[in-house]
C-alpha cells in the first residue's frame, strides 16, 4: 500500500468522523431513499474492482468524485480493505454522478475510467478523491481536465493516451452505463453502499463497517485478533 493510500485512510477516518458530527453523512437529493433493503444487483465485466472475483464478500460502492462524502468514505474503505485479503473481500467501484450538484462529475468520472483503462484504477482514484478540494474550485471543465491530464502524467501514464480515452464515447457511455444501473436499483445519493446485494445505511465508524464485512464472514466478533490486526487496532487508538 503506497503512502498515499495510507495517508488517505487516516484522513478519510477523520474526515468520516467529522461529516457524522454534522449530520451530513450522504449527498441526498430531496426525497433520496437510504435505507437497508435487499436489491438485485449483478456484476459485469467491465465493473472497476480489487480483490478476487469469487471473495465471499463484494462491496459495491455507487459514487461520485466530487462528492465530499464520498471522498471521506473512500479513505475509509482505503484502510479498512487493507485489513483483509483479496480472497475475503472485493470492492466493486461504479459511478453515480450528482449532476443536479457537482459541475465536474462526469469527467471525473471519466478521468477515473480512463486511468483504470490504463491500468491504475486505485491509484487515480486516489489522486482524484485527495485532490477534490482543488480541483473543484476550478471555473471550467477545460481547467479541470488539464489538471486530470496532469494527474495521470504523476502517474506515469502517457498523457495523449489518458486525454484520447479521456473524450471518448466508450468512456462517456460506461459512466453513464454505471448510472443507470443505479437508478435501476434505486440509488439516489452518495455514496450508496451494497454489500452482497444488501443496500445497507452509511456506517458511523470504520468498527461499524468492519462488523458488517466480519459478519458476513461468518467470523465471530469476540475472536482473538491476529497480530496485524492487533497492530491495526492499536494505530486506531
Amino acid at each position: 500500500m503506497n503512502d498515499n493510500i495510507v495517508q488517505k485512510g487516516i484522513i478519510g477516518l477523520i474526515a468520516v468522523a467529522i461529516i457524522i458530527a454534522i449530520g451530513w453523512v450522504v449527498m441526498t437529493p430531496p426525497g433520496g431513499d437510504t435505507g437497508d433493503r435487499e436489491v438485485n444487483i449483478s456484476l459485469v465485466e467491465e465493473d472497476l474492482t480489487l480483490g478476487d472475483d469469487d471473495a465471499p464478500v463484494t462491496i459495491v460502492k455507487y459514487s461520485d468524485l466530487q462528492c465530499p462524502a464520498c471522498a471521506a468514505y473512500d479513505g475509509l474503505l482505503s484502510q479498512l480493505l487493507g485489513e483483509y485479503d483479496d480472497s475475503e473481500v472485493q470492492y466493486v467501484y461504479r459511478h453515480f454522478p450528482l449532476r443536479g450538484s457537482f459541475a465536474y462529475s462526469d469527467i471525473a468520472g471519466q478521468a477515473l475510467e480512463s486511468g483504470a483503462r490504463l491500468g491504475e484504477f486505485e491509484e487515480m482514484k486516489t489522486e482524484l478523491f485527495l485532490n477534490q478540494a482543488e480541483w473543484s474550485q476550478l471555473s471550467s471543465v477545460d481547467e479541470v481536465r488539464t489538471a486530470f491530464i496532469g494527474y495521470a502524467e504523476s502517474l506515469g501514464l502517457d498523457a495523449e493516451e489518458f486525454e484520447s480515452l479521456l473524450d471518448s464515447d466508450d468512456v462517456k457511455s460506461k459512466v453513464e452505463r454505471d448510472y443507470q444501473s443505479g437508478i435501476a436499483i434505486g440509488v439516489s445519493s452518495t455514496p450508496t453502499f451494497i454489500v452482497n446485494s444488501r443496500r445497507i445505511t452509511n456506517p458511523n465508524s470504520i468498527e461499524e463497517f468492519r462488523a458488517i464485512i466480519d459478519a458476513d464472514l461468518g467470523r465471530d466478533g469476540d475472536q482473538e485478533l491476529t497480530e496485524e490486526e492487533e497492530e491495526i487496532e492499536a494505530e486506531e487508538e
